[in-house]
């Protein structure tokens, strides 16, 4: 696919936006994960992915229901965007880790090293150890990587 290659500085762009959404408080279809995941891919490529999908949810029903509807789950929409697998363990900076819980609710991160960068409820946008994210019992883990 290539449709989300990396702009020539994508690093310093990564860890750029990062370092502006960190701390920031969570809201569903603002500052959730998969819209975190959706502002560190357009950091990277230069695109403007996350106001397509920006506001389409306000809470989890919501989102379901928006996926639901157009097909666009956070692992759907970065496949189409380029998202290749990669196998656990050869994670990089700039990689989407999703995990999926045992009740199916699926959390996206973003790979920045030894850290990684997501969004919950009570942290709102933090970061989180890369190795703790996939070695979470009970989770099934994707590893993206846009090419």
């Amino acid at each position: 696919m290539g449709c989300g290659v990396r702009i020539t500085h994508w690093q310093t762009a990564l860890m750029a936006r990062a370092q502006a959404l960190l701390g920031t408080a969570f809201e569903y279809g603002q500052t959730d994960c998969p819209m975190v995941c959706l502002f560190m891919h357009d950091a990277m490529t230069g695109k403007n992915e996350a106001e397509v999908h920006r506001g389409n949810w306000t809470d989890r029903a919501t989102g379901l229901a928006y996926v639901k509807r157009t097909g666009n789950g956070l692992e759907a929409v970065l496949r189409r965007l380029g998202g290749v697998d990669i196998k656990k363990g050869f994670q990089q900076p700039g990689d989407f880790i999703l995990t999926i819980g045992p009740d199916g609710w699926v959390r996206g991160h973003v790979c920045l090293g030894a850290s990684t960068i997501s969004a919950d409820r009570e942290r709102g946008i933090a970061l989180y150890d890369t190795q703790s994210i996939l070695t979470l019992p009970e989770h099934t883990h994707i590893i993206l990587r846009i090419t």
